[in-house]
């Protein structure tokens, strides 16, 4: 979503509507999961903002402390994307906002473990979720075994991304608008 500020004018309030309206559209006839990507803007200059997407961009899990990086990144992510109902689902998604409530960041490697394992059970989950989605993901899921130990921990996490990322990108390009009062 892009936040512009609301000048009064009918007519960009108007494509505005419309063109939200054509990403939903775009979203059910391309059989995309989302009509948008969980995404963040700057607020610097409110009359050209700057708006990325909210992925899991760390470095691939290759020991505990990156493990722990992987991680955390994961959980914070799909906290923000499971939650969004403004541009990204139909609905938010409030079994898996309340399942991932139960987590804690992750410090050691037991939290570790015990996160990534809930963060894949819990993602899984809202693939299919009903109601949530436009069209539901069945080729995203994570099959890899849980995490037991730190290899294992290091497989999931590193398993777990390209799935969480494809599964979040799957919408149409560019950003939804949304109008803000002045």
């Amino acid at each position: 979503m892009m936040t512009i500020r609301k000048d009064g004018n009918r007519v960009a309030a108007a494509n505005v509507l419309a063109i939200n309206a054509l990403r939903r559209d775009l979203t059910v006839v391309g059989a995309r999961f989302h009509s948008g990507q969980v995404q963040t803007t700057n607020t610097n200059d409110p009359n050209l903002p700057t708006v990325t997407a909210t992925v899991i961009t760390a470095a691939t899990a290759a020991d505990l402390p990156t493990s722990l990086v992987m991680v955390n990144q994961t959980f914070a992510v799909l906290t923000q994307h499971f939650a969004d109902s403004t541009f990204v689902h139909l609905a938010a998604d409030p079994t898996a906002v309340a399942a991932l409530a139960a987590g804690v960041t992750a410090t050691d490697l037991a939290t570790a473990i015990t996160l990534m394992n809930l963060c894949k059970s819990v993602f899984n989950t809202h693939c299919s979720q009903s109601g949530v989605h436009f069209n539901n993901d069945g080729t995203n899921t994570i099959a890899t075994t849980n995490a037991s130990d730190l290899a294992t921990l290091i497989t999931l996490a590193n398993a777990a991304k390209p799935k969480i990322i494809a599964h979040m990108a799957s919408a149409p390009s560019g950003f939804g608008i949304s109008l803000i009062a002045t």
